[in-house]
């Protein structure tokens, strides 16, 4: 059982040492100006998803905004609703307006769906 709680401990450590690197790297290109860019908006928005709910916003942040900017219709639903989440309580990075305009554009353009139906309906993609 001892064992077992070690080897527990140790993987803690690991992947928490190993988080904190893979994030050093993340900022050190964001911070020398590189912009950061994904094979493609669903892995963009896997990373972003998985940042957000890791509570790293300022790497959530850019591959969300990419799979708002190139994402499927499902995917930019998503992908502005955990962005309108975060601007509110990210620290340096709130901001409230954009957070407000998220939420807003979301209700208008889900007005119409039907809460008993059980799935969103999602309107046209905005062009």
């Amino acid at each position: 059982m001892r064992v077992g709680g070690r080897k527990l401990s140790v993987m803690r450590k690991f992947s928490g040492a190993a988080a904190a690197l893979w994030l050093a790297g993340a900022l050190s290109g964001a911070t020398a100006g590189e912009a950061v860019k994904y094979k493609s908006p669903e892995l963009a928005f896997e990373q972003g998803l998985g940042a957000y709910k890791s509570g790293f916003y300022e790497m959530a942040i850019p591959a969300l905004e990419q799979t708002v900017a190139e994402g499927t219709e499902v995917d930019r639903f998503f992908a502005e609703f955990y962005l309108a989440r975060i601007y509110p309580g990210a620290g340096a990075l709130s901001d409230h307006a954009k957070a407000y305009r998220l939420y807003q554009t979301l209700a208008n353009e889900n007005a119409d769906t039907d809460p008993e139906d059980g799935r969103a309906h999602l309107s046209s993609p905005r062009r």
